[in-house]
């Protein structure tokens, strides 16, 4: 209950705009699962800048207590990100 409560201040109208003006689009909000899913594209002036890229948050069932995982849904060939 503690999840859902805190997933729905999080994701307010007002916070998914103002993603949507910096490029993240949210295309699944987790009220009906435990994954949100992210699209955003690379910055511009990278060899990224053409790529668009999604990431899937999972929420356990005792968040904020524990953390997300992030998962990118499409391979990235990155020395840092395994």
């Amino acid at each position: 209950m503690q999840r859902l409560k805190r997933l729905k201040k999080e994701y307010r109208p007002e916070t998914l705009s103002l993603l949507d003006n910096i490029g993240i689009v949210c295309v699944q909000e987790p009220f009906e699962s435990d994954t949100a899913v992210f699209s955003f594209q690379g910055p511009v002036g990278t060899p990224y800048e053409k790529g668009i890229f999604t990431v899937s948050l999972s929420y356990p069932c005792d968040y904020p207590f524990k953390p997300v995982k992030v998962r990118f849904l499409h391979p990235v060939l990155h020395p840092s990100i395994d």
